[in-house]
């Protein structure tokens, strides 16, 4: 049961890191861009 439920928010907080990065990389390195050109 608690290898289970560990096993879920590993696999949910992978999730989320995956979506933070996303969302940075399609907002910030563009904006990084501009600034930088």
């Amino acid at each position: 049961m608690l290898m289970g439920r560990e096993g879920i928010f590993i696999h949910f907080e992978r999730k989320q890191m995956t979506n933070i990065f996303l969302f940075y990389f399609l907002y910030f390195f563009p904006l990084n861009n501009k600034f930088c050109v």
